[in-house]
């Protein structure tokens, strides 16, 4: 039998989410998956509907940033520590990072090759209490 239109596929467990904390943005194993593991991605901001999306990119293209590193990872969990990052998120949604965390599920759009959060259906945790 021929099998070279299969494609393999990658057990993982939970859905796909994106957590925002002061320790920066991460991605759930799933997301990553999902996304097909990139190397690069195109982070891209909905400010009216409150919305992030990570779009599959190449290297070369335009607003091109690393997302997974195939070589050194054995897990694949992603994590951004970046202050401009949290910072625009922080403040587009008036959220407290330094006290809470925010964890959104993701959806796949397999036309544009993005994972699209709704930022503003986040669970929101407490990790730090407030003064």
């Amino acid at each position: 039998m021929d099998l070279s239109k299969f494609k393999p596929f990658t057990m993982v467990t939970g859905k796909s989410f994106m957590t925002i904390s002061k320790s920066g943005v991460s991605f759930s194993q799933a997301a990553v998956v999902e996304l097909g593991k990139p190397e690069y991605v195109i982070i891209l901001f909905d400010s009216a509907d409150k919305k992030m999306a990570i779009k599959v990119a190449r290297k070369d293209e335009e607003n091109a940033t690393t997302f997974f590193k195939k070589a050194k990872k054995s897990n694949l969990n992603v994590r951004w520590n970046n202050s401009l990052l949290k910072d625009k998120i922080e403040s587009m949604m008036d959220w407290n990072i330094e006290n809470h965390s925010y964890r959104v599920e993701g959806s796949y759009d397999s036309d544009s090759k993005a994972m699209i959060f709704d930022l503003a259906s986040a669970k929101v945790t407490l990790t730090k209490k407030a003064d």
